[in-house]
């Protein structure tokens, strides 16, 4: 299914750049897939083969109706054929197209607590400057690491918590013949 989010996503991004909505329909797609994530019984629902698909239709164009039309229009296909549940696949190989074309990088900052304004410009400012593009930071609170950042971009992790720090000197103590 992922060559079938990535392919949905492909198409919608090509026709919502085309008319220079790629912006508005990717932050619709994002909202849409958060309410979505929210109610999963609906999307199972929509996905359900007992229920027949003019009532399907009709329940997803009343849902959608204020929805940009070709994002629309994907969803419909989606729900004609019980695959509502791609629409997260889709909105994330959507919000890959969109961030390469845009010279995005998005990025996570695991922290024992939450990150103040100044810190959170800090670390962006930083990783702007290793790659060179515009760094979307999105804080997430892990109080298992004690302290410090565990940063996550890329595909790639640099871990300056404390909880790995302690692992590490764990590790040493119980290698090291005493």
């Amino acid at each position: 299914m992922k060559r079938l989010c990535e392919q949905y996503a492909l198409a919608l991004y090509e026709l919502s750049e085309e008319t220079k909505r790629e912006e508005h329909i990717f932050a619709q797609m994002q909202e849409i897939c958060r309410l979505l994530e929210q109610n999963p019984d609906y999307v199972r629902l929509l996905d359900n083969p007992t229920l027949e698909k003019s009532k399907r239709t009709e329940l997803a164009e009343i849902a959608f109706d204020g929805a940009d039309e070709y994002l629309k229009n994907l969803i419909m296909i989606l729900v004609e054929a019980r695959h509502l549940n791609e629409f997260k696949g889709t909105t994330e190989a959507f919000s890959r197209l969109f961030d390469k074309k845009h010279n995005i990088l998005r990025a996570q900052a695991l922290t024992a607590i939450e990150l103040d304004e100044n810190q959170k410009s800090a670390i962006s400012k930083k990783l702007e400057e290793l790659t060179g593009k515009t760094v979307v930071l999105k804080n997430t609170v892990d109080t298992a690491l004690i302290g410090g950042v565990l940063l996550k971009y890329g595909g790639r992790q640099i871990n300056m918590s404390v909880r790995s720090e302690l692992d590490t000197l764990a590790h040493m103590i119980n290698k090291a013949d005493i």
